[in-house]
């Protein structure tokens, strides 16, 4: 997906996204959260922590902090499924 993709995607990914919101206590996971998904369905070559955060505005350890924190809850709950991110990308074209 390119950034426009993303940029139209955006308010449905998060609506998707706020289902997890309650699985934190602060603001900052929910947006780092939010940051890290979109890194994983960019068109980034590399889907790593360091592009994805300087692709976003952030410092690398600042999302690195975030992975390590949650040990991987909720990141392995909220695999989005195929179809419904696909059913969308269709539409946004």
């Amino acid at each position: 997906m390119d950034v426009k993709q993303i940029r139209q995607l955006r308010p449905l990914l998060n609506a998707y996204l706020r289902q997890f919101d309650d699985c934190f206590a602060r603001c900052e996971p929910v947006a780092h959260l939010r940051t890290y998904v979109a890194g994983q369905l960019s068109d980034l070559h590399r889907k790593t922590m360091e592009p994805i955060a300087d692709s976003a505005g952030l410092r690398p350890r600042n999302l690195q902090h975030f992975l390590s924190r949650q040990g991987g809850f909720p990141i392995r709950r909220l695999a989005i499924p195929y179809g419904w991110m696909r059913a969308r990308t269709r539409r946004a074209h």
